[in-house]
């Protein structure tokens, strides 16, 4: 069993992602808006997660996939290029795990069709327009003023001495700023419809909704087998802030909901 790096074609897309079969119990990784698959290469030598097959993607405009200038970005479409690819890749059910925009992938992936989701993870996936972070200041610029303050925004975190500030500095040298306009558009127009929220709260299987105590994420869905948990001294990005106190919150979900 090794891990692979491959590339799947939809069409004049290609999509970039990591991979390793352990057997058919699938726990598939979306990442956020900052940073690309790389967020979860520690999954891959972490024993907690060996009982595991796992599938990491660079979603379009991310990482070493696709930069489209014609694409929408929107959720949606992000989401019908990772059903194709479950397809491609014969993964019919399993958990799915997402940061921050891959958290909002992941609920509206819950409704597929040809995909059964058996858990959810969710590292502050946003719900409402209220959970946004950089993301709403993003979007609510106007083109100029994006094009004005996104690279003061990047000069500012470059000189940030924390590790996730160097490895989002590092991430974000690959995505292209019209990828961070389009997709922080999108965010927002997605969580003032409360769509996800709504999908969120009724789901019927195990969901895992984890914050961050330092992080400007506000809502606090309800619904059964939904466990919200907070992770100290951390905020948005907690898995590059506080990586174990982070990776035991997951392990002890999985562990609990006993899929497979």
């Amino acid at each position: 069993m090794t891990v692979s790096e491959s590339i799947f074609e939809f069409g004049d897309i290609k999509v970039a992602y990591t991979k390793i079969y352990r057997g058919a119990n699938w726990l598939v990784c979306l990442h956020g808006l900052q940073s690309n698959r790389q967020l979860f290469d520690k999954f891959f030598n972490d024993h907690r997660f060996s009982q595991f097959s796992l599938l990491t993607v660079d979603l379009i405009g991310f990482g070493q996939s696709s930069k489209p200038t014609n694409f929408s970005y929107e959720h949606a479409e992000q989401v019908k290029i990772l059903e194709a690819l479950l397809l491609f890749e014969k993964i019919k059910s399993g958990i799915v795990l997402g940061h921050s925009l891959g958290g909002m992938l992941a609920i509206l992936l819950s409704q597929s069709k040809s995909f059964s989701m058996k858990a959810l993870t969710s590292l502050e996936g946003n719900l409402l327009e209220q959970d946004c972070g950089k993301s709403r200041d993003f979007a609510m610029f106007s083109e100029d003023q994006f094009n004005q303050e996104y690279p003061k925004f990047l000069e500012i975190l470059s000189r940030g001495q924390s590790v996730s500030e160097r490895q989002r500095t590092e991430w974000l040298k690959s995505i292209p700023a019209y990828v961070i306009r389009k997709t922080s558009v999108a965010t927002l127009e997605l969580c003032r419809k409360r769509t996800l929220i709504e999908i969120f709260e009724k789901l019927q299987i195990p969901r895992l909704l984890i914050v961050g105590e330092k992080g400007s994420f506000k809502s606090r869905p309800t619904g059964k087998e939904l466990t919200i948990e907070t992770i100290t001294d951390a905020g948005h990005f907690m898995l590059l802030e506080q990586e174990e106190s982070t990776l035991q919150k997951i392990d002890s979900f999985l562990v609990k909901v006993h899929v497979g």
